[in-house]
């Protein structure tokens, strides 16, 4: 009998352990509560993540995208006691990768033509006050050498003058007076000078003057196409910065497009993070999930890295998870 009764006791266990085979499905998972770590669904958390392609072109390190990845998390679960996220190796768990393509190669040209273009308009802006300040100096020395000019003609004018007065015998014709004479010949021999010097270096001040003119000129033409490239990397038309998707046979995923700075990249995956919780799109414009990030291709002016969610954000985030997160 104890027999038998152990020979019963193996097939009801064998028994046991095929329904359990049936009642896994292709992936390996036992039906329940443990499918909401990778389902598809509202609320269906905690969401296992992991880092996967990050596609060096846009300029982070794996540990840059990490630590921007998990800022995003921790903006939603700064918000409730309920585990929303969980780093894990699972093969099931959510990717998030950085897929490089044409959105993310505008978005570097325009980081590398914005430096270069704020640097260089600022140094058009110093090198304009510089040739104004040039201009000035250039008029100052030409009004002193033609007051100069104007002085020296009059007492020519004067000196010739006496000189004609002494050749006809007027007056008396002592010593002291043909010292006079040419002392003041003499001085203005010396007057005459100094206004030439002054009239070589004038005109080799507004040479030199025209030459830089020139040369601001033509790098300001130079300017002004690398600012017409960078309004074509603008464009106005709504860029996708991410996307969050789901498909049987890849699961759920995160992938982002354009990142120019640190603080789009934690906005981006941020955002996808809200999808991946379930939650669309709201009205408020400086809610983590409103549609539009983006003003005409930059980020939205004031936008800094997210220190906090609005409350739109957190309405809908209640609205989707309710009493789980409460």
């Amino acid at each position: 009998m104890r027999t038998g009764r152990g020979r019963i006791g193996i097939w009801v266990l064998l028994a046991l352990l095929a329904a359990l085979v049936v009642a896994l499905d292709r992936t390996g998972r036992l039906p329940g509560r443990a499918e909401l770590a990778f389902a598809h669904a509202p609320c269906g958390i905690p969401v296992h993540y992991t880092l996967g392609e990050s596609d060096p072109r846009f300029g982070f390190d794996r540990f840059t995208a990490m630590a921007a990845l998990v800022e995003a998390a921790n903006l939603w679960q700064s918000n409730t006691s309920a585990l929303l996220f969980i780093e894990s190796d699972h093969p099931l768990a959510m990717s998030v990768s950085l897929q490089f393509d044409a959105r993310q190669q505008a978005a570097n040209t325009r980081r590398s033509l914005r430096g270069g273009l704020d640097r260089d308009r600022q140094q058009f802006q110093d090198e304009e006050g510089a040739l104004l300040r040039w201009h000035e100096r250039i008029e100052a020395a030409r009004s002193a050498h033609e007051r100069l000019g104007a002085t020296l003609a009059q007492r020519a004018q004067d000196h010739e003058a006496d000189i004609t007065a002494w050749n006809a015998g007027a007056g008396q014709r002592t010593d002291s007076r043909r010292r006079a004479l040419e002392a003041e010949s003499d001085a203005l021999r010396a007057v005459l000078a100094e206004l030439e010097r002054m009239g070589r270096d004038l005109n080799a001040d507004i040479a030199a003057y025209n030459r830089f003119a020139g040369d601001l000129h033509q790098r300001s033409e130079e300017f002004r196409d690398r600012v017409g490239r960078y309004n074509e990397a603008s464009s106005a038309a709504p860029v996708e910065s991410g996307r969050y998707s789901y498909d049987r046979e890849q699961g759920r995923r995160i992938e982002v497009y354009r990142a120019e700075s640190y603080d789009e990249l934690v906005w981006v995956l941020a955002h996808e993070l809200g999808h991946a919780l379930g939650i669309g799109h709201v009205d408020d414009p400086g809610a983590v999930m409103h549609a539009t990030l983006h003003d005409g291709g930059e980020l939205q002016p004031g936008r800094i890295r997210p220190a906090s969610l609005s409350d739109a954000d957190l309405a809908a985030l209640a609205a989707v998870c309710g009493p789980r997160i409460r």
